[in-house]
């Protein structure tokens, strides 16, 4: 199974990609996930995103680069028609940021759901467990 990076991977037969970037994530690493998994040669219309926000500080972002997501959004329209995004993190204020953003990305047909854990994610899949297990807590 290719792997566009080391912290993407896509499960083409499971109609998913897995994103779990690390650190304080901000606009420019939501832009190169983004891209990645949107124009992956394995990538279709209608698959989900899946963004494992669990071993990361947390994301960063501001209001000022609310532009540069829309930017994102649009260039990424086609290959994301009918897809949706989940977002996995334990953090409640990220978790508030996300059912935001949800709101915000309604109008333009996305659907952006924000879970807590790894296993609600897998359900909402349809898969037992998600691709790549989780970061060894020392690397």
């Amino acid at each position: 199974m290719p792997s566009p990076s080391d912290d993407i991977i896509l499960v083409p037969e499971h109609r998913y990609a897995l994103a779990r970037p690390r650190g304080v994530v901000g606009v420019g690493e939501i832009e190169r996930v983004g891209r990645t998994v949107a124009f992956h040669e394995e990538w279709r219309p209608g698959f989900t995103e899946v963004w494992d926000m669990t071993a990361s500080e947390g994301a960063n972002i501001m209001p000022t680069d609310i532009s540069r997501l829309n930017r994102l959004e649009d260039e990424t329209r086609t290959q994301l028609e009918g897809s949706r995004t989940i977002v996995i993190t334990p953090r409640s204020l990220e978790l508030y940021s996300v059912q935001f953003y949800a709101r915000l990305m309604r109008p333009r047909g996305r659907d952006v759901v924000g879970v807590r854990t790894r296993e609600e994610a897998a359900e909402i899949l349809g898969v037992d467990e998600l691709a790549m297990p989780p970061y060894d807590e020392g690397s």
